[in-house]
């Protein structure tokens, strides 16, 4: 593993190779180039919207929690939650943690009549690659708001993977709704 054998020949019978190690494995036949040492700027991802009848719903308050494994390098530095109306005053708070569940970052906004729920974290989230980690997001309302949620969708991003651990609103289990459906605003390598 890691290595790349190309074959020669070494005279009209015989075959020769040479080794290339391929310090960041192969691929197809090649060895794969080096990853970015430095961070490329305005990496955004969005999750899908769900398709189902109750995938565009107002709650008092919902909450879900994702694992996001990437396949490339993330820093995190704010989430958006895919809201379309609040009603009274909406709280939106985001726990971005690792696989044992030690928090890497948590942010919460609260707003009136907002056009956007955002949370910025204090300093950006990193994500490395192959890991998995948890997103849990709670929105809730004095009143109500209105959110999209992921259904049976995930990953609008080819190297990002998504898997639903719960969703769930006033004590019910909606896990057929999803996530909270929400864009992720940082940077990649």
């Amino acid at each position: 593993e890691g290595k790349l054998k190309e074959y020669f020949c070494a005279d009209d019978t015989h075959l020769g190779f040479v080794l290339y190690d391929c310090p960041n494995g192969c691929s197809a036949g090649a060895c794969r180039p080096a990853r970015s040492a430095s961070w490329q700027p305005y990496f955004i991802f969005q999750t899908m919207h769900g398709n189902g009848p109750y995938d565009a719903m107002s709650y008092a308050q919902f909450e879900s929690d994702v694992t996001l494994t990437s396949g490339i390098d993330l820093r995190a530095k704010n989430i958006i939650a895919d809201a379309f109306m609040c009603n009274g005053n909406c709280t939106y708070e985001v726990t971005i943690s690792d696989d044992s569940g030690k928090s890497l970052g948590t942010a919460k906004v609260s707003s009136t009549n907002f056009r956007q729920l955002q949370v910025t974290f204090a300093s950006p989230v990193i994500l490395e690659r192959n890991k998995p980690y948890h997103i849990w997001q709670k929105v809730t309302s004095t009143k109500a708001v209105s959110i999209y949620t992921m259904g049976n969708f995930g990953s609008l991003h080819p190297d990002i993977q998504l898997s639903l651990n719960y969703a769930r609103s006033d004590g019910q289990d909606f896990t057929d709704r999803g996530s909270i459906s929400f864009w992720l605003n940082g940077d990649s390598k």
